[in-house]
């Protein structure tokens, strides 16, 4: 077959994964009217381009690292939603670790405005995080020292790995590149792996907060099984979704806002 008809059927199946978080040999096959024979062959290719990932039960869409700046107003409402809800969830006297990203920092913003609570402490590598509390003298905020990336703003150095091991965590609220029953918590890097990886071991409760487009994908790196997972606070659009359900029969809790 000509090579540009046969990119051109592989660009079709990569734009029908990704429109999806979570999709099979067969769906793919029925949807585009190909055997499955051909799908199996044009995902092998995808997969050797990082395009997508597949696994026991399914093929998702890979996930890539972009700019803040960007992932701050994509589904910017549902995440302003799961950043008040989840603010709720602090308590006063809590010691919390604030991971960089938009949904974790729509909860920031969300949280430096609740009056009602005394001596929390903030433990977060990212700058745009920690100046969401400059004012509020219920928060004490503190940022472990490393490199800043002015790509959004975080650390992610050794020196900040050193740093979160001298803290013991109550809650960590964390932001999702993908969440799936077979990979569990997954990102796109590995300097962010690690760095969640850091903060999961000297955390109480794992708080997980994203919009409903994360349930269902795969990152590229693994962070940890779902049973490491506590809560995943997203919006009402991922209530029902097969991801979800399967998340829920796992024993992730979840909080819809």
């Amino acid at each position: 077959m000509n090579g540009e008809l046969i990119q051109l059927r592989q660009n079709e199946i990569y734009e029908y994964i990704k429109g999806r978080n979570l999709t099979t040999i067969q769906d793919i096959s029925e949807a585009l009217h190909m055997s499955q024979s051909t799908v199996r062959r044009d995902l092998k290719k995808l997969e050797e381009e990082q395009k997508v990932v597949s696994f026991h039960g399914g093929v998702s869409a890979q996930i890539g690292d972009e700019p803040f700046t960007e992932r701050k107003v994509r589904h910017a409402r549902e995440k302003e939603a799961v950043g008040r809800r989840a603010a709720r969830l602090v308590e006063s006297g809590d010691m919390i670790y604030i991971g960089g990203g938009s949904s974790t920092f729509a909860f920031a913003s969300a949280l430096s405005h609740r009056s009602n609570l005394e001596n929390v402490t903030v433990v977060t590598a990212a700058m745009n995080i920690a100046n969401c509390f400059m004012g509020n003298p219920g928060f004490q905020v503190i940022v472990p020292g490393g490199i800043v990336k002015t790509f959004d703003e975080s650390m992610t150095s050794q020196m900040t790995l050193d740093g979160l091991s001298a803290f013991n965590f109550k809650k960590a609220f964390l932001g999702v590149q993908g969440l799936t029953v077979g990979r569990g918590y997954t990102l796109p890097t590995i300097e962010l792996a690690e760095l969640k990886k850091a903060v999961l071991s000297h955390t109480e409760r794992v708080i997980l907060l994203c919009d409903y487009t994360k349930l269902g994908k795969v990152g590229s790196y693994n962070i940890c099984p779902v049973s490491r997972i506590d809560t995943v606070v997203t919006d009402r659009r991922g209530r029902g979704a097969d991801a979800q359900e399967e998340l829920s029969r796992a024993g992730v809790e979840f909080i819809f806002a």
